[in-house]
């Protein structure tokens, strides 16, 4: 939007000086956040309302919707930071409590072969004795719902990722579209300058062409005139 402003500024004739999308930017936003700052508070303390010119119109009605766009927008990011922050710390935590429990089998497998283990609490096969079948199913149990609650954490970072990029890809391509509207407005305010250019290159060449004529007129006309003069002395003489 800045950039086809910043196009569209430059492009005129009498344009004061040159301009780029940055200072069209800085601008508009100091002229906001002066007018809601200063002039709406004064208008406000005074309780009146005095009359307003075109660009104070437009900067009340510009201030608005960008307070709303960034209170929204604020909103938006903290609401998303807390879902992060909340779906960080159910992975951190699942992964730990799978790490944790994964380091003990570890370390019952290696206390038992070296032999500091009951044998008829950790052997395998039929010799498992039925408190340790228990707790090793209800490991396993546990170890997969940690690992499918990391499957769904994944899942769901995977899709709003996915989401994220669809809205990047919908931002740009609006802003691709708003470039080509400008451009397309600058185009045909090109051509209608060409337009206006051409036309009074042929108004100034029909006015020349006119007064060109009119003068070879006149000097037809003068010549003309010479003549029946002098035919009118010859006549007079004889």
């Amino acid at each position: 939007m800045y950039t086809g402003a910043a196009e569209l500024f430059n492009a005129q004739t009498s344009k004061p000086f040159d301009t780029n999308s940055k200072h069209i930017k800085d601008r508009f936003l100091l002229l906001t956040e002066r007018f809601r700052n200063k002039d709406a508070a004064l208008a406000k303390q005074s309780g009146t309302k005095e009359a307003q010119d075109e660009l104070s119109n437009l900067l009340e009605d510009a201030a608005a919707p960008m307070s709303d766009a960034r209170l929204a927008a604020t909103k938006a990011k903290e609401k998303k930071s807390t879902v992060q922050g909340e779906l960080s710390r159910a992975v951190v935590a699942a992964r730990d409590v799978s790490l944790m429990r994964r380091t003990r089998r570890n370390k019952k497998a290696l206390d038992k072969n070296m032999g500091g283990l009951d044998v008829e609490d950790e052997s395998e096969g039929d010799g498992l004795s039925a408190a340790a079948k228990r707790r090793r199913r209800r490991d396993d149990a546990e170890e997969e719902k940690d690992n499918a609650l990391i499957d769904l954490i994944k899942r769901d970072v995977t899709e709003r990722r996915g989401v994220e990029r669809r809205k990047c890809a919908t931002a740009e391509k609006r802003l691709d579209l708003d470039q080509r509207r400008f451009q397309h407005e600058l185009d045909i305010d090109a051509a209608r300058r060409q337009r206006d250019a051409a036309a009074e290159v042929a108004r100034a060449k029909a006015s020349a062409d006119a007064a060109g004529a009119s003068m070879a007129d006149r000097e037809e006309l003068t010549q003309t005139l010479a003549l029946i003069a002098e035919l009118v002395r010859s006549v007079r003489k004889n």
